[in-house]
Protein backbone atom coordinates (compact mmCIF):
# COMPACT_ATOMS: atom_id res chain seq x y z
CA UNK A 1 0.00 0.00 0.00
CA UNK A 2 1.42 2.93 -1.38
CA UNK A 3 2.02 5.94 1.29
CA UNK A 4 -0.43 8.61 0.03
CA UNK A 5 -3.32 5.43 0.12
CA UNK A 6 -2.36 4.81 3.87
CA UNK A 7 -2.89 8.50 4.70
CA UNK A 8 -6.36 8.77 2.83
CA UNK A 9 -7.23 5.64 4.95
CA UNK A 10 -5.83 6.90 8.27
CA UNK A 11 -8.30 10.33 7.54
CA UNK A 12 -10.84 8.42 6.71
CA UNK A 13 -10.41 5.82 10.17
CA UNK A 14 -10.01 9.31 12.20
CA UNK A 15 -12.25 11.69 11.01
CA UNK A 16 -14.48 13.15 13.73
CA UNK A 17 -12.22 11.59 16.26
CA UNK A 18 -10.19 14.44 18.06
CA UNK A 19 -8.07 11.75 20.53
CA UNK A 20 -6.98 9.89 17.32
CA UNK A 21 -6.59 12.45 14.54
CA UNK A 22 -3.35 13.19 13.27
CA UNK A 23 -3.38 17.26 13.56
CA UNK A 24 -1.12 17.64 10.52
CA UNK A 25 -2.90 14.89 8.56
CA UNK A 26 -2.79 16.64 4.97
CA UNK A 27 -3.98 15.81 1.27
CA UNK A 28 -1.49 14.51 -1.12
CA UNK A 29 -1.32 17.64 -3.07
CA UNK A 30 -0.95 19.51 0.37
CA UNK A 31 2.29 17.11 0.73
CA UNK A 32 3.38 17.74 -2.83
CA UNK A 33 2.66 21.62 -2.39
CA UNK A 34 5.00 21.56 1.03
CA UNK A 35 6.78 18.99 1.15
CA UNK A 36 10.66 19.61 2.79
CA UNK A 37 8.63 21.93 4.91
CA UNK A 38 8.14 21.49 8.75
CA UNK A 39 5.20 23.17 10.40
CA UNK A 40 3.72 23.46 14.24
CA UNK A 41 0.79 24.49 15.60
CA UNK A 42 1.51 27.68 17.36
CA UNK A 43 -1.08 29.96 19.22
CA UNK A 44 -2.45 33.17 17.85
CA UNK A 45 -1.25 36.43 19.04
CA UNK A 46 -4.81 37.21 20.01
CA UNK A 47 -4.89 34.09 21.97
CA UNK A 48 -7.54 32.79 19.81
CA UNK A 49 -6.90 29.30 18.48
CA UNK A 50 -3.78 28.52 16.69
CA UNK A 51 -2.14 28.84 13.52
CA UNK A 52 0.42 26.46 11.50
CA UNK A 53 4.28 28.24 11.47
CA UNK A 54 6.35 27.02 8.65
CA UNK A 55 9.89 26.72 7.75
CA UNK A 56 11.28 25.16 5.07
CA UNK A 57 14.14 23.27 5.67
CA UNK A 58 15.08 20.86 2.50
CA UNK A 59 17.66 22.05 -0.20
CA UNK A 60 16.66 24.48 -2.27
CA UNK A 61 17.18 23.69 -6.06
CA UNK A 62 18.67 26.27 -8.53
CA UNK A 63 19.34 26.58 -12.22
CA UNK A 64 23.13 25.95 -13.08
CA UNK A 65 23.78 29.32 -14.86
CA UNK A 66 24.74 32.94 -14.77
CA UNK A 67 22.03 35.50 -13.29
CA UNK A 68 22.30 36.51 -16.82
CA UNK A 69 21.46 33.66 -18.28
CA UNK A 70 18.61 33.16 -16.36
CA UNK A 71 16.77 36.80 -16.03
CA UNK A 72 17.47 36.13 -20.17
CA UNK A 73 15.08 32.66 -19.98
CA UNK A 74 12.53 35.24 -17.96
CA UNK A 75 12.31 37.24 -21.39
CA UNK A 76 12.32 34.54 -23.91
CA UNK A 77 10.12 31.66 -22.66
CA UNK A 78 6.97 34.56 -22.36
CA UNK A 79 8.14 35.86 -26.12
CA UNK A 80 7.86 31.82 -27.30
CA UNK A 81 4.82 31.13 -25.44
CA UNK A 82 3.13 33.86 -26.79
CA UNK A 83 4.92 33.43 -30.70
CA UNK A 84 3.30 30.02 -30.23
CA UNK A 85 -0.48 30.59 -29.31
CA UNK A 86 -0.27 33.71 -32.27
CA UNK A 87 1.23 31.19 -34.89
CA UNK A 88 -1.44 28.38 -33.67
CA UNK A 89 -4.67 31.09 -33.93
CA UNK A 90 -3.02 32.61 -36.84
CA UNK A 91 -3.70 29.24 -39.04
CA UNK A 92 -7.31 28.54 -37.46
CA UNK A 93 -8.53 31.37 -38.29
CA UNK A 94 -7.02 31.83 -42.21
CA UNK A 95 -9.68 30.91 -44.96
CA UNK A 96 -8.49 27.75 -45.82
CA UNK A 97 -10.64 24.42 -46.59
CA UNK A 98 -9.33 22.45 -44.09
CA UNK A 99 -10.19 24.81 -41.04
CA UNK A 100 -13.92 23.95 -42.53
CA UNK A 101 -13.69 19.92 -42.06
CA UNK A 102 -15.51 19.28 -38.58
CA UNK A 103 -13.22 16.90 -37.52
CA UNK A 104 -9.94 19.31 -38.37
CA UNK A 105 -11.99 21.78 -36.22
CA UNK A 106 -12.37 20.11 -32.89
CA UNK A 107 -9.01 19.03 -32.78
CA UNK A 108 -8.19 22.77 -32.92
CA UNK A 109 -10.38 23.54 -30.21
CA UNK A 110 -9.02 20.46 -28.18
CA UNK A 111 -5.58 22.02 -28.82
CA UNK A 112 -5.92 25.37 -27.11
CA UNK A 113 -6.01 23.11 -23.73
CA UNK A 114 -2.37 22.14 -23.26
CA UNK A 115 -1.57 25.57 -24.80
CA UNK A 116 -3.57 27.06 -22.10
CA UNK A 117 -1.83 24.57 -18.99
CA UNK A 118 1.39 25.87 -20.99
CA UNK A 119 0.16 29.64 -20.21
CA UNK A 120 -0.63 28.75 -16.53
CA UNK A 121 2.87 26.76 -15.93
CA UNK A 122 4.60 29.98 -17.43
CA UNK A 123 3.15 32.19 -15.27
CA UNK A 124 4.51 29.59 -12.65
CA UNK A 125 8.02 29.68 -14.31
CA UNK A 126 8.13 33.63 -14.22
CA UNK A 127 7.60 33.64 -10.65
CA UNK A 128 9.59 31.23 -9.41
CA UNK A 129 12.65 32.32 -7.39
CA UNK A 130 16.27 31.95 -7.99
CA UNK A 131 16.10 28.99 -5.32
CA UNK A 132 13.29 27.29 -5.35
CA UNK A 133 11.67 25.02 -2.77
CA UNK A 134 10.86 21.10 -3.61
CA UNK A 135 6.90 22.70 -4.41
CA UNK A 136 8.54 25.10 -6.56
CA UNK A 137 11.01 23.27 -8.25
CA UNK A 138 7.89 20.78 -9.16
CA UNK A 139 5.76 23.43 -10.38
CA UNK A 140 7.59 25.72 -12.11
CA UNK A 141 10.24 23.20 -13.68
CA UNK A 142 8.66 19.68 -13.56
CA UNK A 143 5.18 20.95 -14.59
CA UNK A 144 6.56 23.87 -17.53
CA UNK A 145 8.69 20.89 -19.11
CA UNK A 146 5.91 18.61 -19.25
CA UNK A 147 3.53 21.01 -20.34
CA UNK A 148 5.77 22.61 -23.31
CA UNK A 149 5.91 18.75 -24.52
CA UNK A 150 2.23 18.04 -24.66
CA UNK A 151 1.80 21.05 -26.29
CA UNK A 152 4.35 20.21 -28.75
CA UNK A 153 3.56 17.27 -29.26
CA UNK A 154 -0.55 18.03 -29.86
CA UNK A 155 0.54 20.62 -32.52
CA UNK A 156 2.88 18.74 -34.58
CA UNK A 157 0.31 15.57 -34.52
CA UNK A 158 -2.74 18.69 -35.42
CA UNK A 159 -0.15 19.70 -38.08
CA UNK A 160 0.27 16.21 -39.62
CA UNK A 161 -3.69 15.99 -39.55
CA UNK A 162 -4.71 19.42 -41.40
CA UNK A 163 -3.34 17.88 -44.76
CA UNK A 164 -4.35 14.46 -44.81
CA UNK A 165 -8.05 15.45 -43.53
CA UNK A 166 -7.90 17.96 -46.82
CA UNK A 167 -6.76 15.32 -48.87
CA UNK A 168 -9.52 12.95 -47.51
CA UNK A 169 -12.18 15.40 -47.31
CA UNK A 170 -11.84 17.76 -49.93
CA UNK A 171 -9.99 15.55 -52.35
CA UNK A 172 -7.72 18.38 -52.98
CA UNK A 173 -4.66 20.30 -50.85
CA UNK A 174 -5.10 23.95 -52.06
CA UNK A 175 -1.77 26.26 -51.25
CA UNK A 176 -4.08 28.09 -48.45
CA UNK A 177 -4.22 24.71 -47.04
CA UNK A 178 -0.17 24.20 -46.75
CA UNK A 179 0.26 27.87 -45.31
CA UNK A 180 -2.29 26.95 -41.98
CA UNK A 181 -0.33 23.63 -41.74
CA UNK A 182 3.08 25.69 -42.06
CA UNK A 183 1.57 27.97 -39.54
CA UNK A 184 0.68 25.33 -37.34
CA UNK A 185 3.94 23.60 -37.99
CA UNK A 186 5.86 26.77 -36.86
CA UNK A 187 4.12 26.90 -33.86
CA UNK A 188 4.47 23.26 -32.97
CA UNK A 189 8.67 24.24 -33.46
CA UNK A 190 8.12 27.12 -31.08
CA UNK A 191 6.72 24.86 -28.92
CA UNK A 192 9.28 22.48 -29.03
CA UNK A 193 12.32 24.95 -28.93
CA UNK A 194 10.24 25.95 -25.23
CA UNK A 195 10.61 22.44 -24.58
CA UNK A 196 14.76 21.76 -25.91
CA UNK A 197 16.00 25.06 -23.95
CA UNK A 198 14.21 23.83 -20.73
CA UNK A 199 15.21 20.61 -21.02
CA UNK A 200 18.80 21.40 -21.64
CA UNK A 201 18.92 23.40 -17.72
CA UNK A 202 20.29 21.60 -15.27
CA UNK A 203 19.59 22.05 -11.65
CA UNK A 204 22.18 22.16 -9.06
CA UNK A 205 21.06 21.88 -5.10
CA UNK A 206 21.75 24.73 -2.82
CA UNK A 207 22.16 23.51 1.22
CA UNK A 208 19.75 25.22 3.90
CA UNK A 209 20.92 25.74 7.07
CA UNK A 210 17.49 25.73 8.70
CA UNK A 211 16.60 23.03 10.95
CA UNK A 212 12.73 21.99 11.64
CA UNK A 213 11.73 23.69 15.50
CA UNK A 214 11.35 21.28 18.01
CA UNK A 215 7.72 19.39 18.15
CA UNK A 216 7.20 20.15 14.41
CA UNK A 217 6.29 17.64 11.56
CA UNK A 218 8.59 17.42 8.68
CA UNK A 219 6.26 17.20 5.59
CA UNK A 220 7.79 14.53 2.64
Amino acid sequence: MSERTKRFWQRVSDYGNDETRDPFSHSGAYHRHFQGWAERRVPRENGKGERIERVYVADYFRYEETDAAWKGKKLAYPLLTLLTVALSVLADSREAAVNHIPAIGIAQILAYLPMVCLLYRLVLQLAAPRNMTIGERDAAVEGFRKASLICAVVLAALTAAMPIGAAIVTKSIGGADWAAAGLKLLSAAAAFLLRFTEKRRSLTKVPNGKTAPSESNEIW
